[in-house]
């Protein structure tokens, strides 16, 4: 019998807050999905919160290389460990974050 662990720290505390308070459904009355992303626009922005928490000093495009130990399923869903990592590329995020500043914060 093998036993794999994966480790949540305080990932997961604010993972489970998020879920908690039901942030998800707020943001997703808010702001739909925008364009052709892989992901929910709340599971995006919840994996960016999470990213901050431990990701300080280091290059965007490693953000997908970020969840590489993390148990990506209890973090964020049902997101799939190949559609988390293509969706957090840099170039990625950054369209993702101008669409939504376009469409949903105008002056």
């Amino acid at each position: 019998m093998e036993i794999t662990t994966k480790q949540l720290d305080h990932h997961g505390l604010v993972a489970g807050t998020f879920d908690k308070f039901e942030m998800g459904e707020i943001i997703e009355k808010r702001i739909p999905k925008v364009r052709n992303f892989n992901l929910s626009t709340s599971a995006i922005i919840k994996a960016m919160i999470i990213l901050r928490l431990g990701f300080v000093d280091r290059r965007l495009y490693f953000a997908g290389s970020y969840f590489a130990n993390w148990d990506v399923e209890k973090l964020l869903g049902e997101v799939g460990r190949k559609t988390l990592t293509m969706t957090l590329s840099a170039e990625c995020l950054t369209r993702f974050m101008i669409t939504v500043q376009r469409n949903y914060f105008k002056r």
